[in-house]
């Protein structure tokens, strides 16, 4: 069967390019390259540049794949399933964005667009449908998309923009890729540079510099800047975007979506954007009706579908229930939405789960608060959960790691040490707002919209459900550094063991990250009484790496000890690092980790003659030619053993 290209990739391949079966036929005229993240590139050998080749000799579209975050395309695998407008639906605002979007020339007088509105006001829906809307229509535009998402470390940060722009520009606009990939070429560091230099070199030269009769309006869709985690990237991104107009005609556009945080608002009225920016609020009338027609449609749909349905009488719901739902959702589609996925639950009956819905309402005061009504649903749907400490537990522990990768199900299981497919059965009463969603060969944990952490940080909001995350921080390294497996360790579970002390690893260095803020004195005697069997008896590389970063985390927090917890965990890695069955000897890497902390250096040289019949130990010879100032550690820890 013959597989024509996308859409999004027109002209990629030549005229005698056949795609076949997945063969390639006249394979001769094709470069093949693999990238990052699961992506494949064909492009025609004569749309590379020559000559373009990096100094190290890696290709200069590998490279700019190494730093695309293709979680953050609007097409992407990974957002499986992503929020849409629903049919007959946001008309109104998609109409503008649109007629906003297809101007072009002198008829512009506007290059930046700001959708703005409420946590669950719909942006992501509206901006995944129209991005879809003007690929799919309208030829003489190209589209671009970056999706922030702050439980994502892919798309949560500012660094992998630009690259993910340039990456979407050559597969929309594939003239630019001699330019874009020149100039990787010439600066491989390019990516290490300021974000307007970025999107000079890599965005707007590329586009200015073709001719006319090949240009196209390149507009790019921002989804979620509130949810980039440092906001003076948040501000800078703004600023960068506004001052590429000054005195400029750039075929090039932005939409952006966000909550109308203050430094975001702040920045969009300063002059230099403000002269270029058109604003949709979306806090109108329409969103009512709009709710209102959703809810009709999915209602439909279970009285269609759902197992119970012969249970549903013929006139449910009353027109009067669904227009108490629109009231309640204060033109906020998150919480239809999230009444429609309690209500679909296949484990009970529809018209019960809505009389549970509608009795929230008589069981809290009303409240002017647009959230109200969707806190009042969060908190029933908390209050069923079975093992509620344990989920919140768990939870916290997402929240606190969101600077890191995220953690799939399996990893999840052994740091908290449970059986394995227990996870997802833990969960199974927070479907509605919880989901465990496949992807590449791992099953995620995914909190289903934004508004649910913001209801659990809020201690008004979330009441008895609130996540005070210093807390939390301080209680799960507590239960971390808690951890003994020595009493189940036998020859049929050393290697599970293994892995649990290496995530047990990881996660202490995760909260420390955080760090804790309150230093207890309980935390302090968990520091004291960490122990592990098989950190004495050797670390491997990553293991090793960790330590390093704990300690030196550890080091900065001030228990009133005297270092004792510090001297106790610097003890233990000392020993663990000197009996490791890996040669460190010539691992350059593992040494500037070492050195950068000469407690521990010293540390290692002090435990040499105790284990000096040790083999392992002669591939640590070059601690002694890096002396530390520090050869008054303390000695008085009596756990180190000459096994």
């Amino acid at each position: 069967m013959s597989v024509q290209p996308m859409r999004s990739t027109p002209h990629m391949f030549g005229d005698n390019i056949v795609i076949s079966g997945g063969i390639f036929n006249h394979a001769e005229n094709i470069n093949q390259i693999s990238s990052a993240q699961g992506v494949w590139i064909f492009l025609c050998k004569k749309t590379l540049p020559t000559n373009c080749v990096l100094k190290s000799g890696i290709d200069p579209l590998l490279h700019l794949l190494e730093h695309v975050s293709s979680s953050a395309f609007h097409n992407s695998a990974e957002r499986y399933d992503p929020p849409r407008c629903h049919e007959n639906t946001r008309v109104e605002v998609l109409e503008k964005i649109r007629d906003w979007a297809i101007q072009y020339g002198h008829d512009r007088k506007s290059w930046i667009l700001w959708l703005n509105g409420a946590a669950g006001a719909g942006k992501s829906a509206i901006m995944q449908s129209i991005a879809e809307l003007l690929l799919l229509r309208y030829t003489f535009i190209a589209v671009a998309s970056f999706f922030f998402s702050r439980g994502d470390s892919a798309r949560n940060t500012i660094a992998p923009l630009v690259s993910t722009l340039a990456y979407q520009l050559i597969q929309q606009i594939p003239e630019t890729s001699e330019f874009i990939l020149s100039t990787i070429a010439h600066n491989p560091l390019i990516f290490k540079q300021s974000l307007e230099f970025q999107l000079q070199q890599l965005i707007i030269q590329p586009l200015t510099s073709l001719p006319f009769h090949m240009q196209k309006l390149f507009i790019v869709f921002i989804d979620g800047l509130d949810e980039c985690l440092n906001r003076d990237h948040q501000v800078n991104l703004i600023k960068v975007a506004g001052n590429i107009y000054i005195g400029k005609d750039i075929p090039l556009a932005f939409v952006i979506a966000s909550r109308r945080e203050s430094q975001i608002q702040y920045e969009f009225n300063q002059e230099t954007v403000f002269h270029t920016l058109e604003t949709i609020p979306l806090d109108d009338s329409e969103a009512s009706d709009d709710i209102r027609h959703y809810l009709n449609a999915k209602f439909a749909d279970i009285k269609k579908t759902h197992p119970f349905r012969h249970l549903l009488p013929p006139d449910w719901p009353s027109i009067s229930t669904v227009t108490e739902i629109v009231e309640k959702s204060s033109n906020q589609f998150i919480y239809a939405s999230t009444v429609i996925k309690y209500i679909s639950s296949p484990r009970a009956n529809p018209a019960h789960q809505l009389k549970v819905v509608q009795d929230l309402s008589l069981l809290n005061p009303s409240s002017e608060h647009p959230f109200a009504h969707l806190d009042s649903l969060y908190q029933h749907i908390f209050s069923q959960v079975e093992n509620l400490d344990q989920v919140l537990d768990i939870l916290a522990f997402d929240l606190l790691s969101d600077k890191h990768c995220p953690h799939d199900v399996l990893s999840l299981e052994m740091v908290f040490l449970m059986e394995r497919d227990t996870l997802q059965i833990l969960f199974q009463d927070l479907s509605a707002v919880v989901q465990f969603r496949p992807h590449d060969g791992h099953i995620w944990l995914s909190f289903l919209h934004a508004s649910l952490p913001d209801f659990l940080t809020d201690p008004v909001r979330s009441q008895k459900y609130f996540l005070d995350l210093d807390k939390y921080c301080t209680k799960l390294l507590c239960m971390f550094l808690g951890y003994s497996f020595s009493e189940t360790l036998s020859p049929n579970n050393m290697d599970r063991i293994a892995e649990q002390e290496k995530h047990q690893l990881d996660s202490i260095e995760i909260l420390l990250d955080a760090p804790p803020t309150l230093l207890s004195d309980e935390l302090q005697q968990a520091f004291v009484n960490f122990d592990s069997i098989f950190l004495r008896r050797g670390m491997d590389e990553d293991s090793a790496a960790d330590s390093v970063w704990i300690l030196n985390s550890l080091k900065k927090l001030d228990f009133g000890d005297n270092g004792q917890a510090y001297q106790h965990v610097l003890n233990l890695f000392a020993e663990g690092l000197a009996n490791s069955w890996t040669s460190y000897g010539g691992n350059d890497e593992f040494k500037n980790y070492i050195t950068d902390l000469p407690d521990l250096c010293a540390r290692i040289r002090e435990l040499r003659p105790r284990l000096a019949r040790r083999p392992s130990l002669n591939s640590l010879d070059w601690i002694d030619e890096n002396p530390s100032d520090d050869d008054d550690i303390d000695d008085t820890d009596d756990s180190i053993s000459d096994e």
